[in-house]
């Protein structure tokens, strides 16, 4: 009785639908003496709803978590497409094949009017062993119902720190002491015994201003304004397959992408740059002001209570890397005839590099954001993955590799200032193990079994506050806060 009394039946209904309806001609309209010449054009009309219905206590947040509000939205896309083919060179030295390629979309979207596409690209195909590609386009990603509808959903993001502390200190940015000073004025008179009247600045000192920091609340929320954002990329890369080695293929690809008019929302330090760095005569109409909700406070100033993030066509980002594959493959049977039965392996070697990570949030007051390094943007990573299989025995090992990163490398520091660097903002590099077993009983039934990080590697602790994912002490989007994880299962092929 008592655990009915505190238990609450929690639900979520979740429902996507999509109708597609499509038009297409392709076909060789003349050939070429490399050749046929294809095209192909088209037309196609979608219609897109989704709902996402959690139980009313979910949605008054009185069950485990933040409050879930219901989401729902739709909208619908018209578009005419059209790309080509062109075979250039073929059968001869140094030019196995050539060909260049094209392709163009127009779309209209209900939500977010119009949008186009394109893409341009050329294959080299050297020999049978090396084969050169490249490619440039501009790619449009029209907003999603979630960023369209989404209602305001409850979120503790917390502060690293209030911009506005020590705003009426002399030395202070004319931007920041005016807007700061706007904003705490309209509060009105302070709480009696509340420090620094008549200014109010806020302080956060002690534990009480920590928790202070920690316990800012706010809501994220979708924009029904939303335009779709833009893409230019360009891509080169080659892939390498040795006839002197079967079985082996390496590719590598350089890319770079700048996106512009991105749909996303600001972080809780750039939303305060983006208010008090901007110019204070545009104060009161300034949205990202409208966004930082302060409150008197009787031990601790006019301190921030809520900073709301709703979702925004923002600057730019602008990012470049690469991408490298190298695979092997063979059966033991390959190297001594009485092995042929013994099974055969496959290696998968996959690395990630990336240069550079750059967002411009492209509002007044905001620095660029330079990301790469910091976790979740390593470096480096790397996926090395053995496959061994005989007959229906199927056995998987992985070690995944995630490269040293900062929390903030903005806030790291070069010697001899690094001495006071925020204790755990540089992350040493982490590798996990995983493995997995799969066997075939029947042609309809697959008994599997694994583990993920196989040694329980702990993730790296991070320091408290605004940089890492309550109650885990790390960035979990970023590590495994789980630990050792063992799973297995049936698979039915019906």
């Amino acid at each position: 009785a008592a655990a009915t009394y505190i238990g609450s039946l929690v639900t979520l209904q979740s429902q996507a639908v999509e109708q597609v309806a499509t038009v297409q001609a392709n076909g060789s309209i003349f050939s070429l003496p490399a050749g046929a010449v294809k095209v192909a054009v088209g037309a196609e009309y979608r219609n897109e709803s989704a709902r996402f219905i959690p139980d009313a206590a979910s949605q008054a947040g009185t069950v485990a978590g933040n409050q879930q509000p219901a989401t729902s939205g739709a909208f619908d896309v018209k578009e005419v497409f059209g790309e080509g083919l062109l075979p250039v060179l073929k059968d001869l030295p140094f030019a196995e094949y050539v060909e260049l390629n094209g392709a163009v979309r127009f779309a209209h979207y209900s939500t977010a009017g119009d949008a186009t596409s394109w893409k341009c690209g050329a294959t080299w195909q050297v020999s049978s062993d090396l084969k050169f590609r490249g490619s440039e386009a501009s790619a449009t990603r029209a907003p999603n119902i979630a960023e369209l509808f989404t209602p305001a959903a409850q979120t503790f993001p917390g502060i690293a720190s209030d911009v506005c502390s020590g705003y009426s200190a002399p030395g202070v940015a004319a931007n920041v002491a005016a807007n700061c000073g706007a904003q705490i004025g309209a509060l009105g008179p302070g709480l009696p015994g509340e420090p620094n009247p008549p200014t109010y600045d806020p302080t956060y000192t002690g534990a009480t201003g920590q928790a202070a920091l920690q316990g800012v609340g706010g809501y994220t929320s979708g924009n029904p304004n939303l335009k779709p954002e833009t893409a230019y990329t360009f891509t080169a890369g080659l892939v390498y397959t040795p006839s002197w080695l079967q079985g082996f293929q390496l590719t590598s690809d350089f890319y770079d992408i700048r996106i512009h008019g991105y749909i996303g929302g600001l972080d809780r330090q750039t939303t305060q740059a983006a208010c008090y760095g901007a110019n204070p005569s545009e104060f009161a109409t300034n949205i990202f002001c409208q966004q930082i909700i302060r409150q008197h406070d009787a031990t601790l100033g006019a301190i921030i209570k809520q900073i709301n993030f709703p979702t925004f066509n923002l600057g730019s980002i602008k990012t470049a890397g690469v991408d490298t594959t190298i695979t092997y493959a063979f059966d033991l049977g390959d190297f001594d005839d009485s092995l042929r039965n013994a099974g055969s392996f496959s290696f998968t070697l996959n690395t990630t590099y990336i240069s550079h990570f750059d967002t411009d949030p492209g509002v007044p007051g905001t620095d660029l954001i330079k990301s790469a390094g910091d976790a979740g943007l390593q470096m480096w990573r790397g996926l090395l993955r053995m496959t061994y299989t005989n007959g229906p025995l199927e056995v998987s090992p992985a070690l995944r590799y995630i490269g040293p990163a900062y929390v903030s490398k903005e806030s790291a520091l070069s010697p001899p200032a690094n001495t006071t660097e925020l204790p755990g903002n540089r992350l040493p590099s982490v590798w996990y193990t995983d493995i997995n077993v799969s066997y075939d009983v029947t042609e309809q039934v697959q008994g599997y079994v694994g583990v993920n990080n196989l040694f329980d590697v702990r993730p790296p602790e991070t320091f408290q506050g605004a940089f890492d994912d309550t109650g885990t002490g790390t960035l979990a989007g970023a590590y495994d806060p789980i630990g050792m994880f063992i799973y297995g299962g049936v698979n039915l092929k019906l």
